[in-house]
């Protein structure tokens, strides 16, 4: 951190509630310093203050009192010596990823439905069935959620095109590993979704980003086709089969390294 402090006496100090730890600590550092440590705070809230604790705790709350003598007291604002900067910090909630901020993790369903080859299929009686005469069944796939929050630079080469949009109609041509976990994706297997972008400002009139992505997994992969005798299948282009058709592209998706 760029701003001087010290940590004062008996601090830090911390506990474990219900599987959640919870943290505080007491930094006194110059009066005219205050801000700019409120504001590193707020970019960086990850673990810079104590040495106990998890290291993937993260301060949630900041609050400035005044410590030691006032200065000015005659002016319309007050100047003191000195600030005490109370800190608390926790493990419950987002995980704090460097580069990428507060990120939080989630996994819900989606769906695709699947041709039916409607010629081969007959209803009692041997009657045949008419074209689009039952309805498709539907095939789930898994969609895997990102939550970034407080995202202060737009540093890694992936956050240009999350913005930009330029991912639309892509699949991953990378392995992905989750930010928070160790599940991994491999290569085809996530689509795509464009996600919702919230831009907000913080101390310092420092623009943030909240960003939610989510991505479509399918474990055969978004290039494999149904087949109705053969299952999942590639498509090709020419009847020689040597051109896959392929319509999403793949491309590098954001991934903890």
């Amino acid at each position: 951190m760029a701003v001087t402090y010290r940590t004062m006496k008996d601090y830090p100090r911390g506990r474990w509630i219900r599987g959640d730890f919870y943290g505080i600590t007491k930094l006194k550092c110059a009066w005219s310093d205050a801000g700019t440590l409120l504001g590193e705070i707020d970019q960086s809230p990850a673990w810079p203050y104590t040495d106990i604790g998890p290291s993937t705790a993260v301060a949630y709350d900041a609050e400035v009192k005044p410590f030691a003598v006032q200065t000015n007291s005659a002016t319309p604002l007050s100047s003191y010596n000195y600030a005490l900067v109370v800190v608390k910090y926790t493990t419950r909630g987002p995980t704090w990823v460097a580069d990428h901020g507060s990120i939080t993790e989630s996994y819900g369903a989606a769906a695709v439905s699947l041709p039916v080859a409607e010629d081969s299929l007959f209803w009692s009686g041997g009657v045949p069935l008419n074209p689009n005469e039952i309805e498709h069944p539907v095939f789930y796939v898994q969609e895997y959620r990102i939550k970034w929050e407080q995202v202060v630079s737009p540093a890694p080469s992936y956050w240009a095109n999350l913005i930009g949009a330029t991912l639309i109609g892509c699949t991953n041509s990378n392995t992905v590993t989750a930010f928070t976990s160790s599940r991994t994706f491999a290569a085809g297997t996530l689509r795509f979704v464009p996600p919702t972008i919230t831009t907000t400002y913080g101390i310092g009139v420092t623009a943030r980003q909240t960003v939610t992505l989510g991505l479509h997994y399918k474990p055969t992969g978004w290039n494999k086709f149904w087949h109705t005798v053969n299952g999942w299948s590639t498509v090709y282009k020419n009847a020689a089969c040597t051109t896959p058709y392929a319509p999403y592209t793949p491309a590098v998706f954001p991934s903890r390294t």
